[in-house]
């Protein structure tokens, strides 16, 4: 979960309005700045895990293979003992 804290801004006795607009905008700037932080950060960690993903696809293919091989390599040895 992400919990995004922005400031409470409340007025003081000899505070006129005309700040109150600037601080807010500063704010949102905040806030609008960690969110394209998060998204390209997230956009990373996709990234890597597609790349993850088909490292492991690509390694699962491999040992199939290999374990096809041993396979057939044990079945040949097994007929060539009968043979014998």
């Amino acid at each position: 979960m992400l919990y995004f804290f922005t400031k409470i801004i409340t007025m003081m006795p000899g505070e006129n309005h005309s700040k109150l607009p600037e601080i807010a905008s500063d704010a949102t700037a905040g806030i609008c700045q960690n969110c394209t932080i998060l998204h390209q950060n997230l956009k990373e960690y996709v990234a890597a895990l597609l790349t993850l993903k088909g490292k492991i696809f690509d390694t699962d293919r491999l040992l199939t293979e290999y374990q096809e091989k041993c396979n057939d390599i044990l079945y040949t040895s097994e007929i060539s003992k009968g043979n014998q």
